[in-house]
C-alpha cells in the first residue's frame, strides 16, 4: 500500500510541477497555457501590435532564401495599408528590422569598393520558420483525426523550440498565437481545446492529382443563340448596345455606381458638370467592359438569363463591386437589360448574384506582362508619326503653342464651338500653310521634339513618367509620355507610343490631357501624377460629348455623330 501511495504521490507531483526539494510546494513554472514573460528581453520601442506585424510578414518569407529587405516593407503595407516606420518611431526601416533580432535576422552587403555612391544593401530572413515548426509538431502525433489538445501542442512546440514564447509573436497567450493561423490550424467546433492541422488548407499533396478539365465559358447572344466562346472583333459591343440602353438611362446607372464605389472625384475641374456628375466613370465603364469582352470575362449564367462582371471598382469597405445585366421580361424589347451594381450577396441582385454565379467574375487584366508598364530607354527615341501627330491632330496641339509657330498664312484660333464643317475648314487651311512654309512645319516638329528628349531624360530619373494606357479599338496596351510644349514644367498633352515586335517603339498620336487621363484610368488610380494635372483644369474648358457612338472615332478622328468640336473621350485614331 505505501509503495502504491508513493507512486501516486510522485506521479501528482510531476503533473502539478511540484519539485522533490520544495515537497508540497508549487514551483513558478507556468502551466501549459501560460507563456514565460520574456518581455523584458525585447526592444522596448517594439510594441506588441508591430510584433506581430513583424511576425505576419516573415511568415510569408521564404526560408531558404534570402529576401531584399525593401520587399518585407511591401509586405507590412500590404497586411497594414497605414504602415510607416515613422508611425512606430523609426528613422528608416532597417532600424526597425534590426529591433526585432529574434523575428529576422539581417545580412548586409556591402557595395563594390570602387563604387563609392552606393549604399549598402539589406537583406532579411525569418529566424524561426513557425509553418513549419506547427506543421512538424501536429504530424508528430498518431491521432486517427488528427485533433490534439492545444496544451499538449503547445508543450510539443516548446521542446522544439526552447525559445518559443507567444509574446516574441506578439500575442498575449499560446491560444491567440494559434487563432492567428487559420491558413494552417482549425479549431475543433465542439470542443475548441482541440486543435489540427486544416483539412481544407493544408499544404498541397504530393501525391499527383488527376487533371481538372476546366469548363470554358460560353457565350450567347442577346437573343439565347450559342456564339463562339472567344470573342471576336465584330462581337464586341459597347456596353449601351449590348444593353439596350439610352444615354440617359446609362448616366442614371453611372450615378448609382458612383453613390456605392471608394470616393474618387469623376469629373473634371473644381466642380462637376451640372447636367452629368461623373464623366469620368462613365468613360471607365464604357471601357472596361470592351476589354473585359476581349477577355472573355462577361460571364453568362447557366440558365443563360444573367450576364455578371467585375467593374474593378471597390466599395467603402474595399469590396469588389459587381455589375448584373438581367434579360428583361417578354413584354419587353429584345436587346434592352436591367443593369444593378451590387456587392456580392448584398441586397437584392448581390444575392441573385451570388445563386447565379458559382464563379464569381474577376477583374480585368491589362497589364499581363509587367514590361508593359515601363518604357525601355534601350530602345532608344520613339520613332513618331509627326505629319499624323501635327497635321491630323492640330486641335489637341495647345493653343499658345501655335500662336507662336504657326506657319506663314495661318491664324490660329480655338476650336471650341466650332461646329464640324468650320472645324474641317480651319483644319484644312493649317495643312494648306504647313505645305507651304515647310519651315514653319519643320519648326514645330522640331519644338515637339525638343519635347520629347526632355520627356525621355525625365523617364531616366523616375520611371513613373511613362504610363499605361489602353486603347480599346485594337484591345492595345500603349504608353503616354507627356509632353511640356508652352511650360516646360506641365504636360500639355501626351503621346501615344507602342513597343512594336522589333523592340523598338512607335509614337502613333498624341491625346489631350482629359483623354489620358481617361485611358490611363482605366488600368489605375493616378493620385499625385502629372496626369491629375487634367482633373484640376476649369471645367469651362472642356463640354462633354455625349455621342451615343460610346466615344470611337472616325478614321478623320472625329466621332460619327458628333455635331460641335470637343474632346473626345477615352479613344485615339492612327492612320
Amino acid at each position: 500500500m505505501s509503495s502504491l501511495f508513493q507512486s501516486i504521490s510522485s506521479f501528482l507531483k510531476r503533473l502539478f510541477g511540484i519539485t522533490e526539494r520544495s515537497g508540497s510546494a508549487l514551483d513558478n513554472r507556468p502551466s501549459p497555457t501560460e507563456d514565460r514573460d520574456y518581455s523584458q528581453s525585447f526592444d522596448p520601442r517594439v510594441s506588441a501590435p508591430l510584433r506581430q506585424l513583424v511576425y505576419q510578414a516573415a511568415y510569408e518569407l521564404p526560408q531558404q532564401k534570402r529576401t531584399h529587405a525593401a520587399q518585407v516593407g511591401a509586405l507590412f503595407r500590404k497586411k497594414d495599408r497605414s504602415f510607416s516606420y515613422e508611425k512606430y518611431n523609426f528613422a528608416k526601416l532597417i532600424d526597425l528590422l534590426e529591433a526585432v533580432p529574434d523575428l529576422v535576422q539581417m545580412e548586409r552587403v556591402e557595395p563594390d569598393p570602387g563604387n563609392s555612391s552606393s549604399a549598402p544593401v539589406y537583406y532579411v530572413r525569418p529566424v524561426t520558420d513557425t509553418r513549419q515548426l506547427l506543421i512538424s509538431t501536429l504530424k508528430g502525433y498518431d491521432s486517427a483525426d488528427g485533433w490534439v489538445h492545444m496544451d499538449s501542442l503547445k508543450e510539443a512546440v516548446t521542446r522544439q523550440d526552447a525559445s518559443f514564447s507567444s509574446q516574441r509573436y506578439g500575442f498575449s497567450d499560446f491560444q491567440a498565437f494559434i487563432q492567428s493561423r487559420p491558413d494552417l490550424i482549425e479549431f475543433k467546433t465542439d470542443s475548441p481545446s482541440y486543435v489540427r492541422l486544416n483539412q481544407r488548407k493544408e499544404l498541397p499533396r504530393i501525391v499527383a492529382k488527376p487533371k481538372r478539365v476546366l469548363k470554358r465559358p460560353r457565350f450567347a447572344d442577346n437573343n439565347g443563340r450559342s456564339v463562339p466562346d472567344r470573342p471576336s472583333a465584330s462581337i464586341i459591343e459597347p456596353l449601351s448596345k449590348f444593353a439596350g440602353l439610352s444615354m440617359e438611362v446609362l448616366n442614371q446607372k453611372v450615378s448609382e455606381l458612383a453613390a456605392i464605389a471608394l470616393h474618387e472625384n469623376w469629373y473634371f475641374g473644381p466642380q462637376p458638370p451640372e447636367d452629368f456628375a461623373y464623366p469620368i466613370l462613365k468613360s471607365y465603364l464604357r471601357y472596361t467592359f470592351i476589354r473585359l469582352q476581349h477577355e472573355r470575362k462577361v460571364i453568362p449564367s447557366e440558365n443563360n438569363q444573367y450576364r455578371a462582371f467585375n467593374t474593378g471598382l471597390l466599395d467603402n469597405l474595399l469590396r469588389p463591386i459587381y455589375a448584373l445585366l438581367t434579360r428583361p421580361a417578354s413584354n419587353l424589347p429584345d436587346r434592352q437589360w436591367n443593369l444593378a451594381f451590387c456587392i456580392a450577396g448584398e441586397g437584392f441582385a448581390g444575392k441573385k448574384l451570388v445563386s447565379q454565379f458559382a464563379d464569381l467574375p474577376v477583374a480585368a487584366n491589362y497589364l499581363a506582362n509587367a514590361d508593359q508598364a515601363f518604357y525601355h530607354l534601350a530602345a532608344g527615341t520613339p520613332q513618331v508619326d509627326w505629319q499624323h501627330v501635327v497635321k491630323d491632330n492640330m486641335a489637341r496641339l495647345p493653343l499658345a503653342f501655335l500662336e507662336k509657330y504657326a506657319p506663314a498664312g495661318f491664324t490660329p484660333r480655338s476650336t471650341k464651338g466650332l461646329t464640324t464643317p468650320e472645324f474641317f475648314d480651319h483644319k484644312r487651311s493649317f495643312i494648306t500653310a504647313l505645305e507651304a512654309d515647310p519651315a514653319g512645319y519643320r519648326s514645330i516638329v522640331s519644338k515637339l521634339e525638343e519635347a520629347l528628349e526632355r520627356t525621355l531624360k525625365r523617364t531616366q530619373i523616375n520611371y513613373k513618367t511613362a504610363v499605361p494606357t489602353y486603347y480599346p479599338k485594337i484591345n492595345s496596351i500603349d504608353l503616354l509620355l507627356p509632353m511640356c510644349l508652352a511650360d516646360e514644367s506641365t504636360a500639355d498633352l501626351a503621346l501615344v507610343v507602342r513597343r512594336e515586335p522589333s523592340s523598338k517603339y512607335i509614337g502613333h498620336t498624341i491625346l489631350t490631357m482629359r483623354q489620358a487621363y481617361n485611358n490611363a484610368r482605366l488600368i489605375c488610380k493616378l493620385d499625385e501624377h502629372w496626369l491629375t494635372r487634367s482633373i484640376i483644369l476649369s471645367q469651362q474648358e472642356f463640354d462633354e460629348d455625349e455621342d451615343e457612338s460610346e466615344g470611337f472615332e472616325t478614321e478623320e478622328g472625329v466621332p460619327d455623330n458628333e455635331r460641335v468640336v470637343t474632346d473626345t473621350i477615352g479613344t485615339y485614331t492612327e492612320d
